[in-house]
């Protein structure tokens, strides 16, 4: 069995390589992952048996179309900048001539269905086995100040409406004891909040992936406060045994709300208690989130999964 991807498989490395986000990792490892059931990955369409097609993009004949997030307009109405509309109509045109759609969660399934009117097909996000058990090493420990006090990590690198660094501004204020850590530059960050960023705050930027790996084994806490359709990030913080606080919503509810520590959307103060909560429970917490990802989040279970969903297309 031969398919074809789009991006191709090149972009997605080229792409990872200068920014390790969740859509180019997953493209990449769910090619390792069906090349060892079988499934070629191939470079010319024509070659191919079947066409998929992840994120954005509207090409005709395509066999499946993973959509990896809807910008959430109805959550932000007055805020909500033109292109994030744009961009969703083009999704709206991939979704509705796709034979079929995989999204990769219930909220993405409800999204799909609030865009374009199609029942989405739900596959769990996956992460790399090969790439996990980083060792703490207590570099980033040492580089941050933050030897004895407990680290929170907030990972994301652009900053927007979206991706709002204040509820982690407001937890460093609120819990100065903690080092908080965010991945996006400091003036990029006080320009965005309009004030500065309390002392307990570090901002490393964009990291390479090994890096945010090796940080992510030597934080006690990551924080999830941003609508994510899964979340990759915090699903790496839960294999290694990284409690996960956040907000109850998005992606990240569908997946870890049994494990992770959520509270309403915009309760701060909610954050500061599940912190908490989680510092003194991290030894339950910890174990428990690596469990719930090798039960369903790993590219050894999900990649058969789409291996079936190939096969029913060709049959």
């Amino acid at each position: 069995m031969r398919i074809w991807t789009y991006p191709p498989l090149a972009t997605a490395q080229a792409g990872f390589a200068s920014s390790p986000g969740g859509p180019n990792h997953s493209t990449l490892s769910r090619a390792k992952y069906l090349a060892r059931l079988g499934v070629e990955t191939v470079a010319d369409r024509a070659q191919a048996d079947l066409v998929h097609v992840v994120g954005v993009d509207c090409l005709p004949d395509t066999d499946v179309q993973t959509i990896d997030y809807i910008w959430p307009v109805h959550l932000y109405p007055e805020d909500a900048p033109g292109w994030w509309r744009e961009q969703n109509d083009v999704m709206r045109q991939a979704i509705q001539q796709a034979r079929v759609v995989v999204v990769n969660s219930g909220y993405m399934v409800r999204e799909v269905e609030r865009l374009a009117g199609v029942q989405a097909r739900w596959i769990d996000q996956a992460i790399d086995l090969d790439e996990g058990g980083i060792e703490p090493t207590g570099y980033w420990r040492a580089r941050l100040k933050a030897e004895d006090r407990p680290v929170v990590i907030w990972n994301k690198n652009a900053i927007d409406v979206l991706r709002d660094p204040a509820p982690a501004a407001k937890l460093a204020r609120m819990r100065p004891e903690a080092v908080v850590v965010l991945t996006a530059e400091a003036a990029q960050i006080e320009r965005w909040l309009g004030y500065e960023l309390p002392l307990n705050v570090r901002c490393v930027g964009r990291l390479p992936y090994p890096q945010m790996q090796a940080l992510l084994a030597e934080s006690d806490v990551y924080l999830a406060t941003f609508c994510e359709s899964s979340g990759l990030g915090h699903m790496e913080a839960l294999y290694q045994g990284v409690p996960v606080i956040g907000y109850r919503w998005g992606g990240v509810a569908d997946i870890s709300g049994d494990v992770a520590l959520l509270v309403e959307p915009g309760d701060v103060r909610g954050l500061a208690d599940a912190l908490d909560r989680a510092l003194a429970n991290k030894a339950a917490l910890g174990p428990a989130g690596r469990r719930l990802i090798e039960r369903r989040h790993l590219w050894q279970i999900v990649a058969p999964t789409y291996k079936a969903l190939y096969e029913e297309l060709l049959s």
